[in-house]
């Protein structure tokens, strides 16, 4: 396995962020065994369907300009909400879900969606309540 140290001569052609993730998929002998997670800053939108053509499960936190096509409320809106709002979208392969904590949370999936709604413990000072839902997708 080789890996990743900077600057290659070759190019791919791909985003370095796919290329590295790609690259490293490609040494596994079953990779859809397994599931991904990946820190913001190797996803795409191009790269969850990339992966998702490939059955490999994936889950990633997700930076708001990396949310593709899709409309969903932005982060300053999400923001202003109660602490346990949560705004979800999906295109045919690509799930997210940005939910409002003590900041809002954006996470992305090519296999799992906000169903179905646990709930956790979270003290909220102005409701004085402890249960919160939160979504499949952040557990």
């Amino acid at each position: 396995m080789e890996m990743y140290s900077g600057r290659k001569n070759e190019s791919s052609g791909m985003p370095l962020c796919e290329d590295v993730v790609t690259q490293l998929l490609s040494k596994i002998a079953d990779p859809r065994r397994y599931e991904i997670y990946f820190a913001n800053i190797f996803i795409s939108d191009n790269l969850l369907k990339k992966l998702a053509d490939f059955r490999i499960g994936t889950k990633s936190t997700v930076r708001s300009n990396c949310i593709g096509q899709l409309h969903l409320l932005d982060n300053n809106t999400l923001a202003k909400e109660t602490r346990r709002a949560m705004d979800f979208g999906s295109d045919v392969t690509v799930f997210i879900c940005h939910w409002n904590d003590n900041a809002v949370v954006s996470v992305a999936s090519n296999h799992q969606t906000q169903q179905p709604i646990s709930y956790t413990n979270r003290y909220s000072k102005s409701e004085k309540k402890r249960k919160f839902m939160l979504p499949n997708l952040l557990l």
